[in-house]
């Protein structure tokens, strides 16, 4: 007798809300925590640097004012941590990311250096408004260097970072499972930055002394 094939069933595709959506990945509450450290600890430099350089007061923190320096460079090293953590398996075009970052930072940069341009010539004794074509001028070389107040660094400092951010991601995806060739060249770099500012003539004339000085 023929035999009857029996056609097993074909199983039914899972429907949109049974796929499991990918898991967000878990937010590092360490990296928070030190962030909002290290910004005390730059707020609390600022003060003491303040202080140090008071005429009136003895200048017995300038120890304590260079060692919470180094929360400046905690500021970016942090900065640069949360980036790569949440980029973490993402594919994100530099456009696509210089988009989304700029966003976040260039109004609240622009806003602030309106509200000082404004603010400091109210509230400054003996700084009056100036005509408008030089107060329209000075807000746009501001805008340009951060120096609406100094605390605006910061912003400039972000911006420069998420400017860089690609470029360093693909850098740091070649160089994976290299940490001694960047540490070396990183220590070569930092000493060559050092010798060149401590032992190398100073130069004369602007731009490079003020360069210089900036360094």
């Amino acid at each position: 007798m023929p035999t009857i094939e029996t056609q097993k069933p074909v199983p039914a595709a899972p429907s949109p809300a049974s796929v499991a959506a990918p898991s967000k990945p878990k937010r590092e509450q360490t990296a928070d925590l030190t962030r909002v450290t290290l910004f005390l600890l730059v707020v609390v430099a600022h003060c003491v640097t303040t202080i140090n350089y008071t005429p009136d007061v003895l200048r017995q923190t300038g120890l304590i004012s260079a060692a919470l320096h180094i929360t400046r460079y905690g500021f970016v090293a942090v900065t640069l941590f949360v980036l790569v953590l949440s980029m973490r398996g993402r594919t994100m075009t530099a456009l696509e990311f210089w988009r989304k970052r700029f966003g976040l930072i260039v109004g609240p940069f622009l806003v602030w250096t309106l509200v000082y341009s404004i603010t400091d010539h109210l509230l400054i004794a003996g700084d009056p408004f100036p005509s408008f074509g030089r107060w329209l001028g000075d807000l746009g070389r501001t805008m340009l260097t951060g120096d609406a107040k100094y605390q605006l660094y910061f912003l400039l400092i972000s911006m420069q970072i998420y400017l860089f951010f690609p470029a360093l991601s693909k850098l740091a995806k070649r160089l994976e499972g290299r940490p001694w060739t960047v540490l070396v060249t990183a220590a070569a770099i930092q000493l060559g930055c050092f010798a060149f500012y401590q032992y190398a003539p100073r130069p004369q004339g602007q731009p490079w002394e003020t360069l210089f000085n900036h360094m």
